[in-house]
């Protein structure tokens, strides 16, 4: 059986890649890949790996591989999104101007106030940023192609809890190498003594093209009213989703991922 790991930006899913490459192998490892990319996976292809990983949306993954054991890792939606802007403002200005294609929101990012940042509705900073996990899990017929949501937001968030409660795990960064142990437990792998540190940002891990990153930082986590309700609207849905697997929070037999 298939093992997916959808990876949510920034929940800690560089480390949790290579614990799953060294359990399964590198040639039975998928490299980490996006959603596009598994839309255009062959069958034979498919049949080639054990174990997938990347950014891509749980539709996606059941429509390729309906039978596959799936799972994931969520971490606090404000502590990820304040990750996610500190990581595209670490990136270098040298890397911005050889990327350009990739660059706009990491550039949009490094040039303005986070105000700025959680009030925009381009350049993909948007869709990485407003209620991501509801997104990924979410039907995506409810949902516009620049990440608009088109339907009621309870509509969208119960058909996401729906979804990802089929899953055969949820782990918590919060918790990662409690959850770890959990998720390797149920897919009958080795535990580890100590999960990986892992920072993209930081040491460019799986990223060698991106050459060295500045080490920028938020200057402080206490966000001005302006900036809170702004974040607060991106990160609403999100946070009830978070909250209600949290509460959930416990080992579980793996059911099969079919709708």
């Amino acid at each position: 059986m298939r093992k997916v790991f959808i990876h949510i930006p920034k929940t800690a899913g560089t480390s949790v890649t290579e614990v799953l490459r060294r359990q399964c192998g590198a040639e039975k490892f998928c490299k980490h890949i996006f959603d596009s990319d598994i839309k255009n996976l062959s069958k034979a292809e498919i049949q080639k790996f054990h174990v997938f990983a990347g950014h891509f949306n749980y539709a996606t993954v059941v429509a390729a591989m309906p039978h596959a054991t799936c799972f994931t890792f969520l971490r606090n939606p404000l502590d990820r999104v304040v990750s996610l802007v500190r990581y595209w403002r670490a990136h270098s200005w040298e890397w911005i101007e050889a990327n350009p294609e990739h660059a706009r929101h990491v550039q949009f990012a490094k040039t303005h106030t986070l105000a700025e940042i959680f009030r925009c509705s381009g350049n993909g900073v948007f869709r990485n940023i407003n209620n991501v996990y509801v997104r990924v899990f979410g039907d995506p017929s409810h949902y516009s192609a620049q990440g608009q949501l088109l339907v009621a937001p309870d509509r969208a968030l119960e058909r996401a809890i729906k979804n990802a409660e089929r899953l055969a795990f949820v782990g918590f960064v919060e918790h990662m190498d409690a959850s770890m142990g959990q998720l390797l437990s149920l897919l009958q792998w080795d535990g580890v003594a100590k999960v990986p540190c892992r920072n993209t940002a930081s040491d460019g891990y799986f990223r060698p093209e991106r050459g060295a990153f500045e080490k920028t930082e938020i200057a402080s986590y206490v966000f001005s009213e302006e900036e809170q309700v702004a974040l607060g609207k991106h990160i609403d849905l999100d946070a009830q989703f978070y909250q209600h697997f949290l509460n959930l929070r416990r080992p579980a037999a793996i059911p099969s991922s079919n709708p």
